[in-house]
């Protein structure tokens, strides 16, 4: 190996993971010191990197820590709230596009998904990263579409998850 050349460590950040395809970024530190809380999720967690959130509020729990006046609370509301929406977008679809065609779809594309953050995520075991990618991708979908007066059926949430 070139003595120039850095060692590729896996999990370490490469800037950016891919020039071409990178489009989710970290908050810079220079404006996250400013308002650290900000920038800290205080109810959803979308995305890896703040995945440590998620694991610390589970250990809390499992440990029998009192969480209810903590953050930690809010986000394990907030994965029961994905899993009710992993309900109703499950109800919604069938065919191929049943949640475990989803997933197959995010597992071919896995690859893509993770050069698209700034950040090498490497860290995140596949079945991991793609469970992540699904439940978010759902939240998202289905907050949209609750929140608006738009009735879409099976087929026009479909089309729209084809494009």
């Amino acid at each position: 190996m070139d003595s120039k050349q850095p060692k590729k460590i896996p999990g370490m950040w490469r800037f950016p993971t891919d020039p071409d395809r990178c489009c989710i970024y970290r908050v810079p530190s220079s404006l996250r010191d400013i308002n650290p809380e900000a920038y800290t999720p205080q109810l959803v967690l979308i995305g890896p990197l703040h995945l440590s959130l998620k694991s610390q509020a589970l250990k809390s729990l499992d440990l029998g820590d009192d969480i209810t006046y903590t953050k930690s609370m809010g986000y394990l509301n907030m994965e029961e709230h994905k899993k009710i929406y992993l309900s109703g977008f499950a109800a919604r679809v069938e065919g191929e596009y049943t949640i475990d065609g989803f997933k197959r779809m995010i597992k071919k594309d896995e690859e893509i998904i993770r050069t698209s953050y700034q950040e090498s995520i490497a860290w995140i075991q596949s079945q991991e990263f793609v469970e992540m990618v699904l439940h978010k991708s759902i939240l998202i979908i289905e907050l949209i579409l609750s929140k608006t007066k738009i009735g879409l059926g099976r087929q026009e949430i479909i089309s729209w998850m084809e494009a």
